[in-house]
């Protein structure tokens, strides 16, 4: 073999092998990226999910949602793969992670939609009253409103880390209910005689209050006050006595 076509082979060897090196690097690299991006939208999920389950335990009263601490541990330490240029291990591993997560996700938004009916419920009369008697600046309602929307719980959030994330979702959740408590006692001091704060209070609370717990007193006054029209009153079954 003359050294001329020697010399030809073992230049293709090399591009050859060189071309396959690119090519394993460009692999590489996709495969980087596109875990990346499904690691990002898990843990974006994730992340969603506690500001929400944060918010809603600091805005809802007596209620708290256990989450899986087991879930954030290992979305941790799928990020920790990621970092360390494991792919295959995590690309293994991430289907299961985002089972878990939306698994979590959905169970917090289940959770969640219970009280957060009953307080668009409450917010819907409020604002039927105000529009009869213009008890409140509307904006203050319109605000209201718009903080207890849960769609927006996320985008409302600042934050660059998770933590600060966390912190801000708890002063959220504790300053809406502030405002609602407020409006709702600014109203109903209103609506009712002056001596009837007690009443308002039990009136605004988020358990049902029966028509047979009134006293005379309060009787009285609800059916002169304001509201008097506006009183909904509905049959139940009666409790069984133990």
């Amino acid at each position: 073999m003359s050294n001329k076509l020697a010399s030809s082979e073992k230049d293709e060897r090399h591009s050859r092998q060189t071309l396959d090196k690119q090519l394993k690097a460009v692999h590489t690299r996709l495969q980087h990226r596109h875990l990346a991006n499904q690691l990002n939208e898990i843990a974006n999920t994730l992340e969603g999910t506690l500001i929400r389950a944060v918010i809603a335990e600091n805005l809802f009263n007596d209620f708290d949602i256990k989450l899986d601490l087991e879930t954030r541990t290992e979305v941790s330490e799928a990020i920790d793969l990621l970092n360390q240029e494991r792919y295959d291990e995590l690309e293994s591993e991430i289907s299961d992670l985002r089972t878990k997560v939306e698994e979590q996700r959905s169970g917090v938004n289940r959770q969640i939609s219970i009280p957060q009916a009953d307080h668009n419920k409450q917010l819907n009369a409020m604002q039927q009253l105000n529009k009869k008697f213009e008890v409140v600046n509307q904006s203050k309602l319109d605000d209201l409103e718009n903080r207890l929307n849960d769609e927006q719980w996320v985008e409302s959030i600042d934050g660059d880390k998770t933590r600060e994330k966390i912190d801000s979702s708890k002063e959220y959740g504790e300053d809406t209910a502030e405002t609602l408590d407020e409006i709702q006692s600014d109203m109903f001091t209103e609506l009712l005689d002056g001596d009837s704060t007690e009443l308002a209070s039990k009136l605004i609370s988020d358990k049902s209050y029966h028509l047979t717990d009134l006293d005379k007193d309060d009787f009285s006054s609800l059916q002169k006050s304001k509201l008097g029209d506006y009183i909904e009153l509905s049959l139940s079954p009666l409790k069984s006595k133990d």
